[in-house]
């Protein structure tokens, strides 16, 4: 991941800060419209979780530039979701939703650069976390 690549996702995750919801919402409408054998491991009531993946996401880009730090902090996460049974083609998953809500949100101003950059940023998460999951 590029310098300029975590400046993309900062400035983009700048604009969903007043209200990040509605991407976090269409994230996980497309990843259980696509592995529907995940929604089972979510609760009802989606509200806190929603919370929790939009906060995760700006913690993780706040450390963006601090990746020991970061990689610290997504160890226990990793371990949590291979508790969950959570493996790497769930990862796969969940970048693919992932794009896909922030392409929604953003329409054209989602560049193929954006995409990129995000992408690369996701996989530098999900790297660590399946990692950890796997010491």
């Amino acid at each position: 991941m590029t310098r300029d690549d975590a400046a993309l996702v900062r400035a983009s995750l700048e604009s969903l800060r007043p209200d990040p919801i509605p991407v976090v919402n269409n994230f996980y409408m497309r990843l259980f419209a696509i592995a529907p054998r995940i929604r089972a491991v979510f609760p009802d009531d989606m509200s806190a979780q929603n919370r929790k993946f939009a906060d995760m996401i700006d913690a993780a880009v706040q450390m963006i530039d601090n990746p020991a730090i970061l990689e610290a902090e997504l160890a226990a996460l990793g371990r949590q979701h291979a508790a969950l049974g959570a493996g790497s083609a769930d990862y796969a998953l969940v970048e693919e939703a992932l794009l896909w809500a922030l392409g929604r949100h953003f329409g054209p101003a989602f560049t193929p650069q954006t995409a990129a950059a995000w992408q690369a940023f996701y996989r530098r998460l999900s790297a660590a976390m399946l990692q950890a999951a796997a010491a």
